[in-house]
């Protein structure tokens, strides 16, 4: 066993019809067979022979993590926008009931609630009466509110949220950025694709021969690149997954074709029937995933964090100041509203003193004192 006699991988057409790699080592009968994760593809197929295929294999497009999302949003992720909008309408109606059963009630918490304003500031804390039964089935909603959303708040400042990643062939596209995979081959496919969005990612394409190289253009989101499935989980798996189990790199949900794997053989070989009993022994057997299984285990002993990214050598995290950012900048925006609140409180007092002034001035100039005390108007 050998790898290709120039150095290549699988192999492809050069463009004066010379082949190169596994496939030319076997077109040129410098080998017996090969066998790799090679594809069985119609140009291949015109110069070499294929055994049964063993296994099925998806080219898929492996791309970045998005990046978590800033911790000053985690006050707000408990609960999604219409849950925020369900907790306001439901206040907003709250007050308005509470008013009309404080005016339609009478009582103590007439005078306190009939007004829209001080019944927003004290729906927490009517003095009974009326609004009594109404104000407990409010506690009671804002407790268990309020139990979850702390329960939630802890888990999002702890552990920060991402987005979700790139899973479409037109989520790639619109990013703008170059993809590739080992050779031209699947760049050809590509473009002969049906799909406008694989079209458009092929007139984008451009050739890897590094599988380092390709990985860290795609882990510093320059790059998109195409392989087929098993290959990338097992790279992923080695050099793109941390010592606690997270993956850096995220394979694409959308496939852009499946490929059977064969071994490959020269043209009219007499080892072809005898690979086609064993291969269908072995899928019968099921070891070929058993097989794949294993080699993703071996590497789990000797992980290599290629990102150099920082990890925690616990389990357990400490809330730092970045972590409740979020919570400061809440309680600042709260002094802002409430300087505000007082500005305005000042300007309308100093326009109403200074109509006040206006209106008794005039009034003093046309009146008199009588004598006796007595004012006279004029």
């Amino acid at each position: 066993m050998r790898e290709p006699s120039d150095g290549g991988k699988w192999g492809e057409a050069l463009p004066n019809g010379t082949w190169i790699g596994l496939v030319g080592d076997i077109k040129n009968s410098r080998a017996h067979f090969g066998i790799a994760n090679i594809f069985f593809t119609l140009s291949r197929w015109n110069y070499i022979d294929y055994t049964r295929p063993y296994d099925l294999e998806y080219a898929c497009f492996v791309v970045w993590n998005e990046p978590p999302l800033p911790h000053w949003l985690a006050v707000t992720r408990p609960f999604q926008w219409p849950a925020w909008v369900g907790i306001l309408v439901s206040f907003l109606v709250s007050v308005l009931a509470l008013v009309a059963l404080a005016r339609l009630g009478g009582g103590g918490e007439r005078l306190t609630f009939t007004s829209f304003q001080r019944a927003a500031l004290y729906n927490f804390g009517p003095r009974g009466g009326a609004v009594r039964t109404f104000d407990g089935s409010w506690r009671v909603a804002t407790m268990v509110i309020g139990i979850a959303y702390c329960a939630k708040l802890v888990s999002y400042l702890t552990f920060p949220s991402t987005p979700a990643p790139l899973d479409t062939h037109r989520e790639l596209a619109e990013t703008g950025v170059e993809v590739g995979s080992w050779g031209g081959t699947l760049g050809e496919l590509m473009a002969a694709s049906a799909n406008p969005w694989d079209r458009q990612l092929a007139s984008r394409y451009v050739p890897n021969y590094d599988f380092e190289n390709a990985l860290r253009r795609v882990h510093a989101r320059q790059y998109g690149y195409i392989e087929n499935r098993n290959l990338l989980i097992y790279l992923i798996q080695k050099y793109y997954t941390t010592r606690t189990g997270e993956k850096q790199l995220h394979i694409m949900k959308e496939c852009f074709q499946n490929f059977m794997i064969s071994v490959a053989l020269p043209k009219y070989s007499m080892l072809t029937d005898l690979f086609n009993s064993k291969i269908l022994r072995l899928r019968e057997a099921g070891l070929i995933p058993i097989w794949f299984s294993w080699s993703l285990e071996a590497v789990k002993s000797d992980l290599v964090d290629v990102a150099r990214t920082s990890e925690s050598a616990s389990g357990v995290h400490s809330l730092s100041l970045e972590h409740v950012q979020g919570v400061f900048l809440l309680l600042l925006f709260g002094w802002l509203l409430s300087l505000l609140a007082f500005l305005a409180e000042m300007v309308v007092r100093r326009a109403l003193k200074r109509g006040t002034e206006i209106i008794v001035e005039p009034f003093l100039e046309r009146s008199s004192v009588a004598p006796g005390g007595v004012m006279a108007v004029n």
